[in-house]
């Protein structure tokens, strides 16, 4: 069975669909709340379903199972999504000499949730591609698994999806689009307070070439950089790269000055001294291709 997947996630609301099986007189749908014990079915001759009066800011859970001609077949994989939330979300963090207790409370129209199975920071952008970005977060000892979330900026609707690692490739994004994405983790069967949001923009080239090797190749070291990063360009002809600098969001901070490149081997210093500690990205494009690298700035 194919698992369904959830599209125009609202507060109360959700469309379901499926890849319509052939040979299928009708489909069972059933859904529930996360911690419930008990599946509300419902018998449908299509493939897609509208749920209504759902609990915001709440997870839930669907499964599809067919019928042929009168033999039933397993049930599909379950799928859960978060409906939204209009809460507040607000962190508090206590000190004390023996630990640190970070707790989240999400306020919303019908519940008040409080947990230690929090991410406290915004997912990592770890690389950027022609349509597809690898984003990790912070891995919690105590997780079932992480329901990642995501949408272009400008939409309503997120899509979600389930994994049970601290990392993700997002794939199939939208060229020159910018993207936002948040996780929230389940531990013991129970919901955590979702991560903040992170935005990010997908570049309209991928950064490997088929044929690579015969074109120009670039390095940055050190990495960390203290603020004087150097980019090492091999180049099988001559001609010019254009550097910029972007943040973990994605958002330009820095452009250099257009690079001339020689034949063969060459090294660029790029300054970063007047630039905050943390982690960007280095955009260099020629007519070739577009290469993105992540790197991490600490000065001292």
């Amino acid at each position: 069975e194919q698992t369904p997947s959830v599209s125009a996630i609202a507060n109360t609301s959700a469309r379901v669909n499926w890849t319509p099986i052939s040979g299928a007189t009708n489909y069972l749908f059933e859904y529930r709340l996360s911690q419930s014990p008990t599946w509300k079915n419902e018998n449908l001759s299509k493939s897609t379903l509208y749920l209504n009066n759902l609990i915001g800011g709440q997870i839930y859970e669907v499964r599809i199972t067919a019928t042929c001609t009168d033999i039933t077949g397993e049930s599909s994989p379950e799928m859960s999504f978060i409906t939204l939330s209009n809460g507040a979300i607000k962190n508090t963090k206590t000190r004390d000499l023996t630990s640190l207790t970070t707790t989240r409370e999400v306020s919303t129209d019908n519940a008040t949730i409080t947990s230690d199975c929090v991410i406290n920071d915004a997912p990592t952008i770890e690389s950027i591609e022609a349509d597809n970005t690898v984003i990790s977060w912070t891995n919690l000892d105590e997780v079932n698994y992480y329901i990642v979330q995501y949408k272009l900026e400008n939409s309503k609707n997120w899509s979600s999806t389930i994994v049970l690692t601290n990392t993700i490739t997002l794939k199939n994004l939208l060229h020159k689009q910018t993207y936002q994405v948040c996780v929230m983790p389940v531990c013991n069967r129970t919901k955590g307070a979702p991560s903040p949001i992170r935005s990010f923009a997908v570049e309209p080239q991928g950064l490997i070439s088929s044929n690579e090797k015969a074109n120009i190749q670039y390095n940055i070291y050190p990495n960390p950089t203290n603020g004087i990063l150097k980019l090492q360009i091999d180049s099988p002809k001559e001609g010019e790269a254009q550097v910029s600098i972007l943040d973990a969001t994605g958002k330009l901070v820095n452009t250099q000055p257009l690079i001339p490149i020689e034949m063969g081997m060459q090294t660029q210093d790029i300054d970063l001294t007047d630039m905050n500690n943390g982690i960007y990205f280095i955009r260099i494009a020629n007519k070739e291709k577009v290469e993105v690298k992540k790197f991490l700035l600490m000065r001292r």
